[in-house]
This record gives C-alpha cells, sequence and structure tokens, in this order.
C-alpha cells in the first residue's frame, strides 16, 4: 500500500511541474463587430416609413427612412372574407437618397398581396408582403400601417422592413 500511495504521490508531483512549465493560457478577446463587411453581400436590411395619400385604387407620396424618395401604389380588390379584404398590388419607389448608397437613382418595381382589416372602429388596418420585381435582384418587404378614409384625398401610412439584394 506504501508503493501505492507514493506512486500516486509522484504522479500528483509530475503532473504539477508540468503544469507549471505550460504556457499561459490565452485570455479572450472580445470579437468587435466589422461594419466594413456590412453590405459586401450586395443585400441590405431597409426600413423605413412609406406615406401617401389617394382615392382607390390609386396613391402617390413619399418614403422615408433607409430608402427615401417618392412612391405611387395601385391597389387592387381580390375579395373579402368578413372584416379581411383581400388587396393584391404594385408599388412603384423612386430612390433618391437614403442610408443605402448603391440604391439611390434605383427605381424599384414591387408586387404585393395585402390583407386589410376594416373592423368599421377607425383606420382599416394594412399588412403587406411586397417581392421587389426589377430594379434590384431581389428583395422583400413588409409593410404595416393603416389607411385613413375619414380625411380626403384617403391617407395611408405604413411602416416598411425588409432586404433588398443588387
Amino acid at each position: 500500500m506504501h508503493s501505492q500511495r507514493t506512486a500516486a504521490l509522484s504522479l500528483l508531483l509530475a503532473l504539477a511541474a508540468c503544469a507549471a512549465e505550460s504556457p499561459v493560457e490565452p485570455v479572450p478577446v472580445e470579437p468587435e463587430p466589422s461594419f466594413a463587411m456590412s453590405g459586401q453581400s450586395g443585400c441590405y436590411t431597409v426600413s423605413g416609413m412609406i406615406s401617401e395619400t389617394g382615392v382607390f385604387p390609386d396613391f402617390a407620396g413619399v418614403v422615408s427612412g433607409d430608402l427615401e424618395g417618392t412612391s405611387a401604389t395601385t391597389v387592387g380588390f381580390d375579395g373579402a372574407n368578413g372584416k379581411v379584404i383581400s388587396n393584391p398590388g404594385v408599388r412603384t419607389i423612386e430612390v433618391t437618397g437614403g442610408n443605402v448608397p448603391e440604391l439611390v437613382g434605383v427605381t424599384l418595381e414591387q408586387s404585393f398581396y395585402g390583407l386589410s382589416v376594416n373592423t368599421g372602429a377607425g383606420p382599416i388596418r394594412i399588412n403587406e408582403r411586397t417581392n421587389v420585381e426589377s430594379g434590384a435582384a431581389r428583395g422583400t418587404l413588409t409593410t404595416h400601417g393603416w389607411l385613413n378614409l375619414s380625411v380626403f384625398p384617403w391617407q395611408v401610412d405604413v411602416t416598411y422592413r425588409g432586404v433588398i439584394c443588387l
């Protein structure tokens, strides 16, 4: 039993001696985000607001946020189911400024499918899924907002959010 203790003690001492000679563990460094890589994929995350006025089916206005410029929208009617109205449509955005210089001067032609909810009390709720058809390689936006029928011409205010790839 004495020889087992001696062997165990020798092993512990050898491990301790080797550990003392091991290199110092590197201190982990928190990586910093590299914004220099942003946009190098050719895809840009965008968000902002579209404010338009008009009367069904045509609306026009301005775009603000990551994309700045003008917009023109034509809305269709694809039926209703209770308080939910199906609205396919098209939108053209002329980009004249914003936070994505690569899109300035581009005309984005979009198609969308919207579901609007008319509860009969207050503005009509708008929800759209938009696909970029031309002006960029691809893109998808969602928009959410309101159609106010209590003013004339009618007023549309929607927020947009999505990705556009050149």
